[in-house]
């Protein structure tokens, strides 16, 4: 029995540790939310900032349609 308790309090201990882990990202990025946030809300311009965003949502975007599209090809004629 008490090995197993240890056992369970090591993994408990594991999982609140990633816990917290993600927490710190998670306040991170919370952060930068709110301070983005401020700052349009105090009238700067946010637009540049937001046009950079944009841009680098596409090229994701379009770079994850390509990727999957040469698996998908690759698939149908491997399959042929």
């Amino acid at each position: 029995i008490a090995s197993a308790q240890r056992q369970v309090a090591s993994r408990t201990c594991e999982i609140r540790k990633n816990v917290l882990e993600y927490d710190d990202v998670m306040t991170e990025q919370r952060e930068k939310v709110y301070s983005e946030r401020r700052r349009g809300l105090d009238g700067e311009d946010l637009g540049p900032q937001m046009e950079g965003i944009r841009a680098r949502l596409v090229f994701f975007y379009r770079s994850w349609i390509f990727i999957n599209l040469c698996y998908l090809t690759s698939e149908l004629f491997s399959n042929t």
